[in-house]
């Protein structure tokens, strides 16, 4: 499965690509997505991934939030059919968190475990596509939570 990961923190970037190996997903080969400028062209661009995670906080001009919105306005459901938002700086706003619910995306702070990034990607999964998640699931994310 594909993963999308939009990070500005090279570090933090690193560390989650590894647990995404480890539950089984790849993430694209553009792994240097650092704006919400730059996944918005890069999802223009390409077939929907699988999973975006994606940082609240971004460089640029357009955060994490902008993101799922711009998503949402411009009619493309299925560009991330499972979404975790992401944030070192604890609980989001009343207002992130509206818009992360309303695209059925699942939250996590920074920083975060392997099992707890399974644990959310598998929330994120069953959130935007119920059925998909029994059968989807890499084998690694089903033994990792």
């Amino acid at each position: 499965m594909r993963a999308i990961l939009v990070e500005d923190d090279e570090q933090a970037a690193l560390a989650t690509k590894k647990m995404l190996a480890r539950i089984g997903f790849t993430v694209a080969d553009h792994d240097d997505l650092r704006s919400g400028t730059e996944v918005l062209v890069q999802l223009a661009k390409e077939p929907p991934p699988d999973l975006m995670i994606i940082d609240i906080c971004l460089p640029g001009g357009i955060d994490g939030i902008e993101v799922l919105h711009a998503i949402r306005h411009a009619g493309l459901p299925g560009v991330a059919p499972a979404v975790v938002v992401v944030s070192g700086f604890g609980e989001p706003t009343a207002g992130a968190r509206e818009a992360i619910e309303s695209f059925a995306a699942v939250f996590v702070t920074k920083p975060f475990s392997t099992e707890e990034l399974a644990e959310a990607v598998v929330m994120a999964t069953a959130a935007s596509n119920p059925a998909s998640v029994e059968g989807a699931a890499p084998t690694a994310l089903r033994h990792a939570i």
